[in-house]
């Protein structure tokens, strides 16, 4: 399971005008579906089905402490390094300190449920690719290189999404567990006596 926010159907049309771009050059990349695109807050383990209705419980007000916000993608590179990457993302401009605090709020909550902290740094992007091996890279990173600048229709977000991803032998496929909208910043944080 993992938490994410939603693209705008233009955000999402645009990612994939970038994606083809870039697919052109034929590098072994495992390219994320025009469908399962979106900004991970946060990976969950297994969750046991007696926890389901406990992280709906927390989700919700916490959903609601953060009011609706611009985001922004922006910007093409790779982890961990921009020459030998694993993994090609895009990056956020406006709206990425607001995503910032997001995770760190989950961060938070999921740690009275028992879940662990992450261990690297929370940094905002968006997996667009997965890189398999070296094969036509080069050229490849040299295309993002010189696009760090690009930027993507700006767009608001008002909910977070709890999803259940199953593998398959093609691709993921991400079921919607709950939608938890944003509200104002007047709302209680969760509870946490209700994990106990």
């Amino acid at each position: 399971m993992f938490v994410a926010i939603d693209l705008s159907e233009e955000a999402r049309s645009e990612i994939a005008a970038l994606v083809l771009s870039l697919r052109k050059h034929g590098a072994d990349v495992k390219w994320v579906e025009l469908q399962n695109l979106h900004l991970t807050l946060k990976f969950l383990p297994d969750v046991e089905d007696s926890k389901q209705d406990a992280l709906h419980k927390a989700f919700s007000p916490l959903a609601r402490s953060f009011t609706p916000f611009q985001l922004r993608l922006v910007g093409v590179g790779g982890f961990p390094d921009g020459d030998r990457p694993r993994i090609l993302w895009v990056g956020a401009a406006e709206g990425s300190e607001h995503v910032k605090q997001l995770a760190a709020s989950i961060e938070s909550v999921l740690e009275l449920a028992g879940f662990a902290r992450e261990s690297r740094p929370f940094q905002v992007h968006l997996t667009v690719g997965r890189v398999r091996s070296a094969k036509k890279l080069a050229p490849l990173m040299d295309q993002i290189k010189k696009m760090p600048f690009s930027s993507v229709h700006g767009f608001q977000v008002n909910s977070l999404t709890l999803y259940r991803s199953t593998l398959t032998s093609a691709q993921p496929v991400y079921e919607v567990i709950g939608k938890f909208p944003l509200g104002t910043r007047e709302t209680p944080s969760p509870d946490p006596e209700q994990w106990r």
